[in-house]
């Protein structure tokens, strides 16, 4: 059995997050916001996921850099 800690890895054989690749295809989604002085922003986006069909609802994540 293999135990892997992604905190722990050796960056030079696996230099990005694995958690990040283990959605795959990654889709890509557009998310839209509006600022407080009504600005549209609209992005593509590859962070989100499907959580149920009935009904329709998605989630998306994002962290700071």
């Amino acid at each position: 059995m293999i135990f892997f800690e992604p905190e722990k890895r050796d960056k030079s054989l696996l230099p990005y997050d694995v958690f990040k690749a283990l959605v795959v295809p990654r889709p890509i989604g557009w998310i839209s916001t509006i600022s407080k002085q009504n600005k549209v922003n609209l992005a593509p986006y590859s962070w989100f996921n499907g959580f149920c069909s009935s009904p329709r609802i998605i989630g998306f994540s994002s962290e700071g850099s």
